[in-house]
This record gives C-alpha cells, sequence and structure tokens, in this order.
C-alpha cells in the first residue's frame, strides 16, 4: 500500500554552495523546520582545502535526519547549473527507488539560495499556487545589506533559483537545466521559464517579500548589466531555435517574450 504523505513532506529543497559558507547548516535546519521530505545540498569541492567543509557542519544534522539529507560535493565541473542539475537527478533517483517500494514520490523541487530566509507559509503559498496549475512558481524578494534595503534590479521580477519551486511534471516534460547558461552569465532560471511557456506549462510569480541577504561585495550594476546581456542572448538563441515550430508554439514564446521584455529587458 503507498504511503501517504502531507505536501511538505512531497517537496525536495536543493541548496548550493562553493563550500566556503558556515551559513549552509542554518540554511538547512531552515528547511527542515518546513519538515520538507528532502534537502540535498550541492557543493563545490573542487578545492581540496576547504573539501569536507559542508559534510562536517551538517554531520550531526545527517544524524538527525537519517535517509533525508545529502551532501554531494562536486570535484569538477561546479557551475549554478550543474549543481541544480545534480539536485534533479538525486530526485529522479529517490523517486525510481519509491515507485519500486511503493512509496510516495517527490512532487516538487525547492530550489533555494543559502541567503533566503524563507519560511514554512511562504512555500505553503508556493504549494497553493500548484493547486491553480502552476508548475514553476517564484518570489518577490527584499533585499537586505547589514540590515538596510538594497535594489535587486529587474531580474528579479521573474521566478529565479533564489527561490522557485519547480513541478515533477515541468522536469518530465521540459527537462534539466541549460548549464550552457553559464557560459552566457548564468539565468538558467530564465531560459528554463521560456522553455515551460513553449511547453504549455503555466508559471506564477508570487509577491512574497522573501527577505533576501546580500553579500558585502554585492554590485548590483555589474550583476544587472551581466544578466541582461545574458537574458538577451537566451531570447536571441530561442527565438532562432523555435522559429521552424508550429505557429502556435511560436506564439506562447513570443508572448511570454513581450511581458518579460516589458519588465526585465
Amino acid at each position: 500500500m503507498e504511503v501517504r504523505m502531507n505536501k511538505f513532506e512531497t517537496v525536495a529543497v536543493v541548496l548550493r554552495t562553493y563550500n566556503n559558507n558556515s551559513d549552509i547548516r542554518k540554511a538547512v535546519e531552515r528547511a527542515f523546520k518546513t519538515d520538507v521530505g528532502q534537502v540535498i545540498v550541492v557543493v563545490n569541492a573542487q578545492d581540496e582545502a576547504t573539501r569536507g567543509n559542508v559534510a562536517n557542519w551538517c554531520a550531526p544534522l545527517v544524524a538527525q535526519y537519517p535517509g533525508r539529507l545529502s551532501i554531494v560535493e562536486m570535484r569538477a565541473g561546479y557551475s549554478w547549473s550543474n549543481a541544480l542539475n545534480i539536485g534533479i537527478e538525486r530526485v529522479r533517483l529517490h523517486n525510481m527507488q519509491a515507485r519500486l517500494t511503493r512509496n510516495a514520490q517527490i512532487e516538487y523541487v525547492l530550489n533555494v539560495s543559502v541567503e533566503a530566509l524563507w519560511e514554512a507559509c511562504d512555500l505553503q503559498l508556493m504549494l497553493d499556487a500548484t493547486l491553480r496549475g502552476a508548475q514553476v512558481v517564484g518570489t518577490t524578494f527584499i533585499g537586505k545589506q547589514h540590515g538596510n534595503v538594497v535594489s535587486l534590479g529587474r531580474s528579479y521580477r521573474h521566478p529565479r533559483n533564489t527561490m522557485m519551486l519547480v513541478s515533477r511534471r515541468a522536469i518530465e516534460e521540459v527537462g534539466s537545466f541549460d548549464a550552457t547558461c553559464d557560459l552566457l552569465g548564468g539565468m538558467e532560471d530564465f531560459q528554463y521559464l521560456l522553455r515551460c511557456h513553449v511547453a504549455g506549462l503555466m508559471v506564477e510569480q508570487l509577491d512574497l517579500g522573501v527577505t533576501l541577504l546580500v553579500g558585502k561585495h554585492h554590485d548590483q550594476e555589474v550583476k544587472e548589466t551581466r544578466e541582461r546581456e545574458a537574458m538577451i542572448a537566451i531570447r536571441n538563441q530561442l527565438v532562432e531555435l523555435f522559429s521552424t515550430t508550429e505557429m502556435e508554439v511560436q506564439k506562447r514564446l513570443t508572448d511570454a517574450l513581450v511581458a518579460y521584455e516589458a519588465n526585465e529587458l
């Protein structure tokens, strides 16, 4: 008989870290306070000097949440997109095992930044959006630096992997994140949203105002310029890629681009 789970237990949280931040333990604890089913931490472990730090910091939590916390060290090929895709593959493996044992599967992946101070009520509202048909759900943020509010720019007006809920259906129909976006300056989440629109999947952006801690070396102008250039390159690539598809598919992409460009480009 299949085991029933509450909605939060069908969520796997994916965290990424460059293996130099002890705040990762706080982020893991934050996730488990909401009683999510799985937490997957993907670590940049290319530097031997810091390799193993995250595993050591999180060792008590691994013992506290047996079978629910995974620390994955990437010793080569680390990037934001590749780390996200490692998390997705871990979820796929989990679900394969769940099907074989007739246990409930993970239905949602929550990609979230270590610096995003989200709460259970935020996740609940994101899950509520899936009841309206949304397959990808994002949120707005309030940037904070030393207690002061700072601008996060135009590129946070659409769902970002800073805190973005992705359904199993979206993963099955759209796939994983395109790591070639890393070569363009990032914005793999923007490309993913466009692919969802092309596939006819609903995307929703909530205005939750989740606090996002901004680092001392944050340069908004440089970041926003880089992200805008990446979005333009992604737009041009996808327009060319889907130029020979059916008119309905092209219209979905065009409509999505018109909406995003009005806000961000």
